[in-house]
Formats: structure tokens, C-alpha cells, sequence
């Protein structure tokens, strides 16, 4: 209500902000109608090749409509997809490659269709084609009846990524078949890899280098001599939050155990109580629970309870529950069946009469005494897995089988008797063989209604001003800082660096509220140090509340290149120092044995034995590769200048090299070695054409 009085005093203010409103409203809608008449917006572009924003968009709303993933990340996967679609295309073209429409039917209905219609096709039960939906697609294309235009549009866009696919599997194809290992490199590889010494070495840690001083200009130098390594090619921007989590209070918990307490009268009298359970927050499953399998809070009341009894509500797990006996039952703990499956075709009304048909004549026929169950499963079902079995299904539990076939064969089935019952995999003949029950202890079927104890609106709506006024009178961030400093449960977070395209913040998440405060971070008109005049929310994800009320500020701004100042010390102070330490103690050193260097610094001189050439596997040497690179360098005895490593300085002596054995089977290294290479192809590939590709992108300059 703070935030409403402000506005009331403030209402002059207000009426300027509507009236900019509306000269934006009308300006945007003088350049939209300017783009309707024939221009468009570019979402990027690729090596010149511009990206339509529209079709940009509609690429997203076909492919990835409903998914229910984040809109970030489905943003940047349609963005990865137009750029290697154009890389790949523009590489194709130049090398004449194509995929002619043949090729393109068979990739969509031949007999080894494309990865991508395997994944969109893929039936969820086995994980092959499903043929049946494919081929309806398949029958509407030739027949000219593809009417459906979502549908169109979706299939001319898969159609694009299976062209994509297929080029760059070509591609790929190329580079990989050119790849050869000649002999000579088969046998150098096999030699450095076989090579082995015994060396010698002393590790003098950094400590002995005493206390440096890391400038600027050190950082700088060695920021500049390892610039591949630090180089970043887009600016990044860091932010700076604090989070007001929105928790429910004494008053809201009362308010949440006044609903709970009607929801139980009503719940106690409910005819349905599957639906009024589910209705209100809870669950009920079609299953008859033991006792034990029960919450263990209600597991001591059920067994006191009468059928239609509800016990609550009760507090657990942040919510108010509960709890109705809706049935009870003496029910066998394992069933062994056999069944004689008829698949139905869901299209086809006729495949359902012809399955009940022949289930029926088949019961009469076994219900008749005429015929064995065994021999007509193995000749009748369409269930393969247990037709070879005479239909058998072995032993099973409650919850091993879908809903009806369970019913018959735990709820209303009697052993030695035949049932029908249709389920999602088409109609069943089932015969009970045996129930078995480890006691006669009732089994209980129940209902769970659930009401959350959260913040109410006006909780929610009070932390809301809280926060609202905080970033209204604090418009810094170090007078953000300054205004929570007083407050124990209150403290900053700084984020990762960001970039323009990154959609989740840390332990904040993604979603939209995180790409509204990237976007907020990067609006070419806040400075650093300014703070977001928004209060961003995040929403509990399981019950759809706000429970995080968050301020924002910019602390950093990062421009693409070499890393500077403070940001730069941050990177690499470490290790400048520890270059310096190793500097200073090479400065130490003025003896070339290894007993004197190690007297000098109280060390110790460590031996490894069969220390190899390119697995350096000695934790001792993992830290030093060119101490590894100098021990094979040098002759026998030798003793290597100082060199500085990860975690100290290192001297060397090679004690003995042993020479490699002579390779022996040429044609299976050679297999060996290229098949190595050539599975990096299809990733390493792609990454080297975007590499040297010119890669604009515009989708947050024009607003997508």
C-alpha cells in the first residue's frame, strides 16, 4: 500500500509518464507499419547473410511450441541451428554437394531415416520409428492432402534440419575419408608413447621465493604473452543482487489452516474422491497400499480408521494435508498371468470390433474347456515379448502393470478364471493362475488433499514495496549495500560474468526473470554502480507464488579483448606470483647437482621410475610438462636448468632413457590413430568453420 500512496502524491508525475507512454506507443506503431510494408529485422547474420527476425521467431514457435523448456535456452538452440545451417550451406554450395529430393524422401520414410526423424518419431514405448504416425504424413504428402498448415509448416522445418543434417554428415564424410596417418608419423607416435626413463628431480616449492609484488604492469605482460588463453571476443557484464525471500507468515498460516479445515468436511463427504483430491492440491492412486507404505504419519491411524474416515488436516512438508480412507481390501501381494494381446489401431475403428471379436471367441472357446491358453497365446498374441512364452507374465506386483489390466488381476480377478480388459496397448485375454498373499492383513486404498502453507498476496505484495522503496531511495550500489548492511539475513551476490546471451543467474536460475535482468545489465544506458529501478520476481516453482522478491545492480562492465585492471588481477594474480616466486628462486640457484640445489632449499630429491613420455602419469611431474619434455631432451646424466611448474621449481636429471621397442603391427596403428582423429571430426569440425566465420548477432539489439 506504500507504493500506492506514492503514486497518489506523486500523480502529476504519473500523468507525464502515460503521456511519454503513448508518443512510444504511437512511434512504434508508425515503424511497425513501416516494416509491414515490405522490411524486415534482422535477427544476425552469418558470413553476410542476414537472418529474418520473423523467421527466426517462427522457426522457435514451430519447433519448440509447448516444449516447456527455457526460453533461453530454446533462443540460443534456434540460433545455433541458423548458424551452422548457414556455415554448412555456404560450405556445401562450394563444394557441390546437395541432397537431392530422393535422397530427401528416403531420409523421411526410407528404411534408415534421418537422426532427426528417428527422435521426432520415436516411439516412447520401444524407441523405434513409430511407422504408423509416420506414414500418415508420408500418405498426405503423396495424396495432396496436407491441409493441416501447422502441421505443414512443422514438416518444412524438420524438413530443413534434416538437410542441414545430411550436408553436414557429408561434409564430415569428406574431411574424415581425406584423414590418412602415414607411416611415418604411426611410427614417431608410437615411439613417444613407448618411451620411458628413470630421472631424478628436485621440487623447490614457491614459498622459498619469498614475497613479491604483483604490479599492473606484470599482470599486463603476462596477460600479453598468453592473450589466446585470456583473449574474450564479446564484453560481459557482471551484476550484483540481493535477494528478500517471501515467506508466509503466522497470519497466512492461519488463514491456510482455515482452508484446509473446510477442504476436510468436504473431502469426508465427497462422492469422487479421486477428483476432489487431485482438485485440491493432493493426489489418490488406483492402489491398495500396505500400512507401512503409508506417510508415517498417518501410518498409526489408518489402521483405527473406517472407510470414508478423513484424518486432518495435519502440518508436513510446508503444507496443511489431508487424509481420506477411501477403500479397503484383503489384496494378493504378487499375481502370476498369462494374456493374449490384440493391438488396436486408435485411427481405425474397425481394428477394435475385429480385437474384441477374437478375444471374445477365444474366452468362450477357453471358458468351454476347449483349447490351451499356451497354444493359442503363441499363436494369436501380438504381444511378442510373452507370446514365445505361451503367454506368460511370470510373477508380478501391483505396480508393474497399467491401469485394468491391474484391476483384474489384483482388485475383482479370481484365479483360475479368464478376463477381458482393454487398456492403452489394445484388448487383453487374461488368465489369473495364481494370487499370492504373504498375510491376510487388509491393504488400503486413500486420498491426500494438500493445501501449501505460502504468503498470501498481501505478503507477497508487502515484501514487493519493501523492496520497491529500498531501490527507489538507494539508486547506487553502494547505497544499496549500505541501506541492508544492518540487516543480518540480508547480503549481496555477484554474479558470474555474463553475456548478452546467457539466460540463467547462478542459484537464481533461468527463465524469464533472469533474462530480463541480463537484459536490464545490459542496456546501453546504465552505468556501473547504477541499480535497476525494477523489483524482479522468481515464482516457487511447484506451487506459483513469488518467494523471491530480487534488487539489481551493474557491477562490471568487461569489453571484449584482453582483460584489464582489477579484473585482469583477479584472473591471474596467482599465478604472476608464483612466476615471480619461480624467478626468484632460479635466482637463488648457483649449483648444477642435484644434492646441492636440494641442500639449499631443505628439499628432498624424489626418483621416478619408467616416468613416460606423453602420459607423465607421477602426480610429481603432472604439474611440470616441460620438466617431463627436458628429461627426455637431455643425454643420461645430464641435469636440467630450473624450471618453473604449476606448484613449484623444478631441476631434473635423467638417470637412463630407454628406447621404444620398434613398432610391429603398422596397419593397426595406423586404424588405431586415425580412427582417434577422425572421431573429433563432427564436433571439431563445425567449431573451426565458426571460428572463421563473421557472426553478427542482433537479436538483443533488435529486441528478440
Amino acid at each position: 500500500m506504500a507504493l500506492i500512496g506514492k503514486i497518489r502524491q506523486n500523480f502529476w508525475f504519473v500523468l507525464i509518464l502515460l503521456g511519454f507512454a503513448l508518443l512510444a506507443f504511437i512511434l512504434m506503431d508508425m515503424t511497425s507499419a513501416s516494416n509491414r510494408g515490405g522490411s524486415s529485422i534482422s535477427a544476425g547474420s552469418i558470413n553476410g547473410k542476414d537472418i529474418d527476425m520473423r523467421d527466426f521467431q517462427r522457426t522457435q514457435s514451430i519447433l519448440y511450441s509447448g516444449s516447456g523448456a527455457d526460453q533461453g535456452a530454446i533462443k540460443n538452440a534456434v540460433w545455433d541451428f541458423f548458424v551452422e545451417d548457414a556455415i554448412v550451406a555456404e560450405e556445401a554450395e562450394g563444394l557441390g554437394l546437395s541432397v537431392p529430393s530422393q535422397e530427401l524422401m528416403d531420409l523421411q520414410f526410407g528404411a534408415n531415416p534421418s537422426p532427426i526423424i528417428r527422435q521426432n518419431f520415436a516411439d516412447r514405448a520401444t524407441g523405434q520409428v513409430n511407422r504408423q504416425v509416420l506414414n500418415t504424413y508420408k500418405t498426405a504428402i503423396e495424396e495432396g492432402t496436407f491441409d493441416n498448415e501447422q502441421q505443414r509448416q512443422f514438416w518444412k522445418q524438420q524438413e530443413n534440419q534434416i538437410v542441414k543434417t545430411r550436408l553436414q554428415e557429408k561434409i564430415n564424410a569428406m574431411v574424415s575419408k581425406a584423414m590418412y596417418t602415414p607411416t611415418w608419423m604411426v611410427k614417431e607416435n608410437y615411439k613417444h608413447n613407448n618411451l620411458t626413463a628413470d630421472v631424478a628431480m628436485v621440487k623447490i616449492p614457491f614459498s622459498a621465493g619469498g614475497e613479491v609484488d604483483v604490479t599492473d604492469a606484470a599482470v599486463s605482460s603476462y596477460i600479453a604473452d598468453n592473450a589466446s588463453q585470456y583473449e574474450v571476443k564479446e564484453e560481459t557484464r557482471v551484476g550484483e543482487y540481493v535477494v528478500f525471500d517471501i515467506t508466509a507468515t503466522a497470519a497466512d498460516s492461519a488463514v491456510h489452516l482455515n482452508t484446509a479445515t473446510e477442504l476436510a468436511t468436504q473431502f469426508k463427504n465427497s462422492q469422487n474422491d479421486s477428483i476432489f483430491a487431485i482438485s485440491n492440491g493432493g493426489s489418490y492412486v488406483n492402489y491398495y497400499y500396505k500400512a507401512e507404505e503409508l506417510p508415517a504419519t498417518i501410518q498409526d491411524q489408518v489402521n483405527t480408521m473406517a472407510v470414508g474416515d478423513v484424518y486432518g488436516p495435519y502440518q508436513e512438508n510446508g503444507a496443511y494435508n489431508t487424509f481420506k480412507l477411501s477403500a479397503q481390501a484383503i489384496v494378493p501381494d504378487s499375481v502370476k498371468a498369462s494374456h493374449i494381446l490384440r493391438n488396436v489401431d486408435p485411427t481405425n475403428p474397425s481394428s477394435l470390433i475385429a480385437a474384441n471379436n477374437l478375444i471374445d471367441s477365444l474366452k468362450t472357446q477357453l471358458e468351454a474347456g476347449n483349447g490351451n491358453f499356451a497354444e493359442l497365446a503363441t499363436a494369436n498374441s501380438q504381444d511378442p515379448g510373452s507370446a514365445a512364452k505361451g503367454g506368460d507374465l511370470g510373477y508380478f506386483v501391483q505396480g508393474t502393470m497399467v491401469p485394468g489390466f491391474k484391476d483384474a488381476c489384483f482388485y475383482y480377478g479370481k484365479e483360475g478364471n479368464y478376463y477381458k480388459v482393454q487398456t492403452q496397448f489394445g484388448i487383453h485375454l487374461i488368465y489369473i493362475e495364481d494370487q499370492k498373499f504373504l498375510n491376510k492383513e487388509p491393504k488400503y486404498k486413500v486420498g491426500f488433499t494438500r493445501t501449501a502453507i505460502k504468503p498470501t498476496e498481501g505478503t507477497q505484495e508487502a515484501v514487493n514495496t519493501r523492496v520497491a522503496d529500498l531501490v527507489g531511495e538507494n539508486r547506487t550500489l553502494a547505497s544499496l549495500k549500505e541501506a541492508i548492511s544492518a540487516d543480518a539475513s540480508l547480503s549481496s551476490v555477484t554474479t558470474a560474468e555474463l553475456k548478452q546471451s546467457d539466460y540463467i543467474i547462478g542459484n537464481l536460475g533461468g527463465g524469464v526473470t533472469s533474462e530480463n535482468i541480463i537484459s536490464w545489465l545490459f542496456d546501453e544506458d546504465n552505468n556501473i554502480g547504477d541499480v535497476s529501478p525494477e523489483v524482479y520476481n522468481y515464482q516457487n516453482p511447484q506451487e506459483y507464488y513469488y518467494n523471491k522478491a530480487v534488487a539489481v545492480a551493474l557491477k562490471d562492465i568487461y569489453p571484449a579483448g584482453l582483460p584489464k585492471g582489477e579484473r585482469a588481477m583477479n584472473l591471474v594474480e596467482t599465478k604472476v606470483s608464483n612466476m615471480l616466486k619461480g624467478e626468484a628462486i632460479i635466482a637463488k640457484i648457483n649449483a648444477t647437482d642435484l644434492s646441492s640445489i636440494a641442500s639449499s632449499f631443505n628439499a628432498t630429491i624424489d626418483t621416478v621410475k619408467n616416468l613416460k613420455m606423453i602420459t607423465a602419469s607421477p602426480g610429481l611431474l603432472n604439474a611440470a610438462p616441460k620438466a617431463v619434455a627436458s628429461a627426455f631432451a637431455q643425454n643420461d646424466g645430464d641435469v636440467s636448468k630450473p624450471i618453473i611448474g604449476d606448484d613449484g621449481v623444478y631441476v631434473v636429471k635423467t638417470i637412463t632413457k630407454y628406447a621404444a621397442p620398434e613398432a610391429s603391427n603398422i596397419p593397426q596403428l595406423r586404424s588405431v590413430q586415425s580412427t582417434a582423429a577422425r572421431s573429433q571430426v563432427n564436433f571439431q569440425l563445425i567449431q573451426a568453420l565458426k571460428e572463421g566465420a563473421e557472426i553478427e548477432d542482433k537479436r538483443f539489439i533488435n529486441g528478440l
